[in-house]
């Protein structure tokens, strides 16, 4: 609701194309048993639209893809799979990695000026994270001030990190780019969230829209029986925590 009254050209723009990188990961899964390139190409044609958005939102895409190689090498190993999952899983980095190159590319052609001037943001925001001294205490304010519009992206990851924890295997296997898609969603939602940059809500828009995708693509490895009681149980803890805002919001309790 908050998120919606602050509407920017930068924010709500970039935050329909990284939108475009999520559905484009759940497209994927959804053509995976198709023989041609279509799954990948869906891959690159997402990543290069993220990366037209704000520069670290790149960042996070690129690092997500660099933790994503490393825990497909583990998973791979411990899992003992075939050479083939860990080949599947380098192609999905290898083409997501192409279109963040052909995205930064385009943006930075586009308006060098500004593209410039994201890195000189991202430095400032770097300035004022936990690691700091003296920035701990503010930094845990914020985070209460915050709480409102954090609640429901913590649960969706939450959510999202069960279902990896307890099905990974049968993701890395089946849907590698789901397990890219929650890593970037992550680096989406922490590389807001330990800065005490700003309070805004629009900051948290995009791991907002990003688990929302990523969530709802994972039910494809729950058991039906589990997807029931699991809806049932987000939507009361999410009715609980809006009703709650609301009632503290609005001291007469009519909202």
């Amino acid at each position: 609701v908050a998120t919606s009254t602050q509407l920017q050209v930068d924010g709500s723009v970039g935050v329909w194309l990284s939108g475009l990188l999520l559905i484009g990961f759940f497209a994927a899964l959804l053509v995976t048993n198709n023989k041609t390139k279509l799954p990948v190409i869906i891959i690159f044609i997402g990543s290069a639209a993220a990366a037209l958005g704000k520069n670290e939102w790149s960042l996070a895409l690129l690092f997500a893809q660099g933790v994503f190689i490393a825990c497909a090498m583990v998973l791979q190993h411990k899992y003992r799979l075939p050479p083939m999952y860990l080949r599947t899983a380098r192609g999905v980095a290898l083409w997501s990695f192409l279109g963040l190159v052909l995205g930064n590319a385009a943006s930075y052609f586009f308006d060098p000026l500004n593209y410039r001037g994201g890195f000189d943001v991202m430095r400032r925001i770097s300035q004022s994270n936990i690691s700091q001294p003296k920035i701990f205490t503010p930094w845990v304010s914020l985070v209460a001030r915050r709480i409102p519009y954090l609640f429901t992206v913590a649960v969706l990851f939450l959510c999202c990190s069960a279902i990896i924890a307890t099905r990974a295997k049968h993701i890395f296997a089946r849907a590698p780019q789901l397990l890219l898609a929650y890593l970037y969603s992550t680096a989406l939602f922490f590389g807001y969230l330990l800065p005490i940059w700003d309070a805004d809500p629009r900051y948290f828009a995009p791991a907002f829209i990003a688990f929302g995708i990523t969530a709802i693509a994972l039910t494809e490895f729950i058991p039906p029986p589990l997807i029931k009681k699991g809806f049932l149980a987000l939507a009361s803890v999410m009715a609980v925590q809006t009703l709650a805002f609301f009632s503290l919001k609005f001291s007469s309790g009519t909202a």
